[in-house]
């Protein structure tokens, strides 16, 4: 089967200084060859111990809640990104993954749905050296056969 396009996964903070990053940044680049585009950012569930039993901050019904939020703020994004909706504009869409192990979720994530190339933005203070000497950075490049396209304020860096 002849493959479409490319997929790309473009992962988000959220917060305002990534968000601006991908907006800023991914707005503008040419989409042709590219059959999908997806938006995403994984939810670390954070737990506490209380009399030793332990619990996470949100309930089942919660969950769906918090999912249904980020993804709408994905959305939002992604339709900034997409504002000239022309026929280069590949399919897009959003997904939030929640998952104790960010860095083996986005792994997983990037083989079993067989991205071609990831976007990732960089932390404003250390920049790309943040990116390589964390341990999500090199775990998500060693455990990944993609492309990676890194964001940072003021350029970017093509493979």
């Amino acid at each position: 089967m002849k493959k479409q396009g490319k997929k790309v996964l473009v992962c988000i903070d959220l917060t305002i200084e990534s968000i601006n990053l991908v907006k800023n940044k991914i707005k503008d680049w040419d989409w042709i060859g590219t059959s999908e585009v997806i938006f995403c950012h994984v939810f670390q569930p954070k737990f506490y111990s209380d009399y030793f039993l332990f619990g996470s901050y949100f309930s089942g019904s919660q969950h769906q809640q918090m999912k249904n939020i980020i993804e709408g703020v994905l959305e939002d994004i992604s339709e900034e990104v997409f504002f000239k909706n022309t026929s280069s504009t590949p399919h897009y869409f959003s997904t939030c993954i929640f998952a104790l192990n960010k860095k083996k979720a986005v792994a997983n994530y990037i083989s079993t749905h067989n991205i071609d190339e990831v976007v990732v933005g960089t932390s404003k203070s250390n920049g790309i050296v943040d990116l390589f000497s964390s341990s999500f950075g090199n775990y998500v490049i060693d455990h990944a056969d993609c492309d990676f396209r890194i964001l940072k304020h003021g350029f970017s860096i093509t493979p």
